[in-house]
């Protein structure tokens, strides 16, 4: 007999278990992407390699490698801890997206600190903080971990829900995909904001602005982008559940 936990909306402590359950489920997933974004990281700091495409990746099909290798024996568990359907897809949702964030930690970490040729943008740059100059990442490093952070969430977006029922190779294709078409259309998206801001403190004729309008412009841009997605994959994650 298959244990069957009807769905209803997803309490405090049901979520809780069923995070708990996950992160049991999703150890080997776990381990995996931090032994290889760790190595990844210490290639980067010994100056032999810079790799982060490779954490942006995992990070990319992050919703697919968590999604159910045995539906059967999850649904026995579930049913024996009272798990609900819906706060079993919460607790999943939250969990790749924790696990999506930490692997573009690691890829920024990467940029960072990985080597660099002299042809290539500076990451880390002089900033003025309080009549003092610091040395910190630049607005450009800045504008592109904000684009590839959005657009990796975006395609979680685009195919979570499906995710939570199918790891099938069409499903990693998809995720590739959405990514890549996020990319470019999260880019247009912000660059049209970006040219927005740049065209307005001209007309305004605010000089100040108008000088660091487009490093200003990528940054809020990307910045709304990320925020965007955010609430939409909470709210998304809400509607999600109510139709397990």
């Amino acid at each position: 007999m298959t244990a069957h936990v009807e769905s209803r909306p997803a309490a405090p402590a049901d979520t809780r278990r069923a995070l708990g359950l996950e992160l049991t489920l999703q150890r080997p997933l776990l381990w995996g992407c931090g032994v290889v974004a760790l190595v990844v990281l210490l290639l980067a700091l010994g100056q032999v390699v810079r790799l982060g495409f490779v954490p942006l990746l995992l990070a990319v099909m992050a919703p697919i490698g968590a999604g159910p290798r045995d539906a059967h024996r999850e649904a026995l568990l579930r049913g024996g801890l009272g798990i609900s359907r819906a706060a079993h897809v919460v607790a999943r949702t939250r969990f790749v997206l924790g696990l999506q964030l930490a692997l573009l930690a690691f890829v920024s970490l990467t940029i960072l600190w990985g080597p660099h040729t002299s042809e290539e943008p500076a990451v880390v740059g002089p900033w003025n903080v309080a009549g003092a100059t610091v040395m910190l990442p630049t607005a450009g490093f800045w504008s592109d971990a904000l684009m590839f952070c959005s657009a990796v969430l975006w395609s979680h977006l685009w195919v979570g829900r499906d995710a939570l029922r199918s790891s099938s190779t069409l499903m990693w294709a998809r995720a590739l995909v959405s990514f890549l078409g996020m990319w470019v259309v999260t880019g247009v998206v912000a660059g049209s904001l970006t040219m927005a801001l740049v065209l307005g403190s001209q007309w305004i004729g605010a000089n100040v602005l108008f000088e660091h309008s487009m490093t200003i412009g990528q940054i809020l841009s990307w910045a709304v982008m990320l925020g965007g997605v955010l609430i939409a994959l909470h709210r998304r994650s809400r509607v999600w559940a109510a139709a397990a």
